[in-house]
């Protein structure tokens, strides 16, 4: 059979992050089925990871669509550092080289990985070939961002799209995209034969993020975890992440005002986090709004308790008290924690392995995917 070509848009380049380990995990449910090409802004690990995995990988820069414009004055006496010019630019320019690079080859298919760059449009214009666009964020909500030209502006482009995924119910609802050719399509976690579990847990809580600061909360975990108590049983809490220093001395401070400093461990990043997962009381997802949570299907794979806010995704495949639970308050979440780290949690971690293999494995995601590339090419 012969394979797809499909050049994907990859909007992380320097660091992995939510969506190009997603993108790296669809790529390999694809990968009977696809001959992937990844477009990268720039070198750095994602670049790395491609050559290292012989993943085709083109780098050139392209316009990032939070990008704030620049003052009046700047664009009247410097015009090529308008944001508007350098919009058009860098995307024409990037589409340009592409299509340099891929001449005299049959492409199928571009799929943009995230919402956060319009790049896809240009390119697949210049290739006269099919679109899909992959949303994987609220951008308002999460990362609080100043789109550039505005939120409406970008959903219109968005629509426009020969087909568009989105990786939860709420990230659906949110965007208000229409129905036609709109797919809910939850991210694929892990193979199905990677479900894990280990019956004794060790006692700690866990936070993981790929940056501990920002929208992620890794604060509230602290301020949970310090109202628990938990901590003179003997239990801690291990934050997973990367964060700027100021972000991290500010996590630091809030754990010694809590008096629970001595209780918090600060791991780093870590780019494989199976073991903190199998070891762990539970896993905080502290996100207000979390657009699916990656890590919080991980933890359900690898056996770990799920304690996530009631908001966002987590409230597409976690149902209360069955196979995880969900917190409306931080007194909610300092009660969920004592409940795991008093008992066995057997019957929720089974159930939520049950829901990791139903929606989240590779397998069922190759499915998914192909049928709408399938449906796409067929119109």
């Amino acid at each position: 059979m012969t394979k797809l070509n499909v050049l994907y848009i990859c909007n992380d380049y320097d660091m992995f992050f939510g969506a190009s380990v997603s993108l790296m995990r669809m790529i390999h449910a694809l990968r009977n089925d696809v001959h992937p090409i990844v477009l990268v802004y720039g070198g750095g690990d994602v670049q790395d990871y491609c050559i290292e995995h012989n993943i085709e990988c083109i780098v050139h820069p392209f316009f990032y669509m939070w990008d704030k414009p620049r003052k009046l004055k700047t664009i009247l006496h410097h015009p090529s550092k308008s944001t508007l010019y350098r919009y058009y630019k860098l995307n024409n320019d990037c589409a340009n080289y592409v299509a340099d690079q891929l001449q005299g080859r049959h492409i199928d298919i571009v799929h943009s990985n995230s919402s956060i760059t319009t790049v896809g449009i240009d390119i697949a214009k210049r290739l006269g070939v099919r679109h899909i666009w992959h949303v994987r964020e609220f951008l308002d909500l999460d990362f609080h961002l100043d789109i550039f030209m505005g939120i409406p502006r970008l959903r219109r482009l968005i629509n426009h799209a020969d087909a568009r995924v989105c990786i939860s119910p709420a990230v659906a609802k949110h965007w208000r995209f229409k129905e036609e050719n709109t797919h809910v399509i939850f991210n694929a976690i892990q193979s199905e034969s990677e479900i894990s579990y280990i019956e004794r847990k060790e006692p700690y809580f866990l936070f993981c993020a790929g940056n501990l600061g920002g929208t992620k909360h890794a604060d509230d975990a602290i301020r949970a975890f310090a109202a628990s108590n938990l901590s003179n049983q003997g239990y801690k809490l291990k934050l997973v992440g990367g964060g700027s220093e100021e972000e991290l001395a500010m996590l630091h401070t809030l754990a010694q005002q809590l008096y629970v400093v001595d209780y918090v461990e600060f791991c780093g990043y870590q780019h494989d986090v199976k073991e903190y997962f199998l070891h762990a009381t539970a896993f905080l997802m502290m996100s207000e709004n979390e657009a699916m949570g990656r890590v919080t299907v991980e933890a359900m794979f690898y056996g770990c308790p799920v304690i996530a806010r009631n908001t966002g995704g987590s409230t597409g495949f976690i149902r209360n008290k069955e196979n995880g639970y969900l917190f409306n308050s931080l007194n909610d979440c300092v009660f969920y924690m004592q409940l795991c780290a008093q008992g066995n949690q057997e019957s929720v971690i089974m159930s939520a392995q049950n829901t990791a293999r139903e929606l989240f494995t590779e397998e069922e995601y190759r499915n998914h995917i192909m049928r709408v590339y399938h449906h796409m090419l067929a119109k």
